[in-house]
């Protein structure tokens, strides 16, 4: 039996200020997530909460791709 990992985690992401969670930033603590953008240390990151950033909860969900064999140059024939 093939074991899949979780299918969702949890963890920390930015929020800019006009509220666009960016997913980039997602790291496993709320520091990470600040240091992922802003790694000049506290002072950067208190004036940037005075421009309306945060930094939220959010759960992210992993999706395992699946791929079919075949060639994707070919098209579809629509039977007559």
């Amino acid at each position: 039996m093939k074991l899949y990992p979780p299918s969702s985690t949890q963890g920390y992401a930015l929020v800019s200020p006009d509220g666009a969670v960016l997913g980039h930033s997602y790291r496993a603590t709320s520091n990470e997530a600040i240091e992922s953008m802003f790694s000049e240390g506290a002072d950067q990151w208190s004036e940037r909460q005075n421009e309306g950033w945060q930094v939220m909860l959010v759960y992210a969900r992993i999706v395992v791709p699946y791929f079919f064999p075949g060639d994707a140059r070919q098209k579809d024939v629509v039977p007559s």
